[in-house]
């Protein structure tokens, strides 16, 4: 799944999503769908907020960050019927 998201601004409060509806098998669906900041830094670091999950788009609320930073950010989602998915995107902060 290719999943490309645009630049975040440190002060900016967005939510971004992944669509597995690509990924699931018929009549299979999302049972749950955990967020990651793979490399968070520790001064000003990216931050999930909240997320959410209407199978089959799951959500994250990120916050945070530093300009010029890359961060990664994975997304496990446990499938109705046990198999377990990982995607990863890297997010770009930049000061706009």
């Amino acid at each position: 799944m290719a999943t490309k998201w645009g630049k975040k601004d440190p002060r900016d409060i967005r939510d971004y999503a992944f669509d597995w509806t690509l990924e699931l098998p018929t009549g299979v669906t999302v049972s749950s769908a955990v967020w990651t900041v793979l490399n968070p830094g520790s001064t000003s670091p990216l931050t999930v907020d909240t997320s959410a999950l209407v199978s089959p788009i799951a959500t994250v609320r990120l916050s945070g960050g530093v300009a010029g930073v890359k961060y990664d950010v994975q997304c496990e989602a446990t499938l109705s019927d046990g198999q377990r998915i990982n995607r990863k995107t890297t997010l770009t902060v930049k000061d706009r």
